[in-house]
């Protein structure tokens, strides 16, 4: 029994190297970057905050689990904490995302999208942005089907 057979097309998947080319005081819409510098005073007590063990153990997520749930008053139950954006992604389209599957999906966004549908032979439909970056919600209301796997809206772009 083939384990991974719906990933056939993983050889056709290509990362297109560029120069670097410094990103600092530019908007950067393509890699979930936050874009406000944080405070001195919140880095600060961030800081004072860090033990040892944070960078030595696998962390415990039960108290944010429980901490998350009472403050979006949901059951514990209905939330996943992931390392980062990528693996939330992943997680998504392991879940729900086979061959042929269809997907919507905000254009430009985060960078991981077009490569796990891609990965996972995924029809993608991209929502185009308007001008001046301005999303028109019934362009995505409009794609919405009983084929529908997914709908990624990133937001803002970053998911």
């Amino acid at each position: 029994m083939k384990k991974y057979n719906h990933f056939q097309s993983i050889d056709k998947i290509s990362r297109k190297n560029h120069p670097e080319i410094s990103r600092f005081n530019k908007i950067r819409l393509d890699k979930n970057e936050r874009l406000k510098d944080f405070s001195k005073t919140f880095l600060n007590k961030f800081i004072k905050k860090i033990e040892t063990r944070s960078f030595t153990m696998y962390p415990e997520l039960n108290s944010s689990y429980n901490l998350l749930a009472k403050y979006l008053k949901v059951n514990v139950e209905n939330l996943v904490i992931t390392s980062g954006s990528d693996l939330a992604i992943k997680n998504c389209f392991e879940l729900i995302v086979r061959k042929n599957s269809e997907v919507i999906t905000l254009y430009p966004t985060y960078g991981m999208v077009d490569v796990y549908c891609k990965l996972y032979q995924a029809d993608q439909h991209k929502i185009i942005f308007g001008k001046n970056l301005k999303l028109d919600p019934n362009k995505i209301i409009t794609k919405i089907n009983k084929k529908i796997s997914l709908i990624i809206i990133a937001n803002p772009n970053s998911p």
